[in-house]
């Protein structure tokens, strides 16, 4: 019984560490569109 709850103790600390892991590429390619979103709104709005 102990090692039944002892894997699940494991495992539910195991993926609390990989969800970061997976959001972290997102959040940068979404910082990186953002970025390039402002730099073309500046070039439109020079261009005006």
């Amino acid at each position: 019984m102990m090692l039944f709850l002892w894997g699940i103790v494991t495992s539910s600390k195991q993926n609390k560490y990989i969800e970061p892991v997976i959001k972290a590429p997102i959040i940068q390619s979404l910082d990186s569109l953002n970025n390039s979103l402002d730099k073309l709104n500046k070039v439109l709005d020079e261009r005006d």
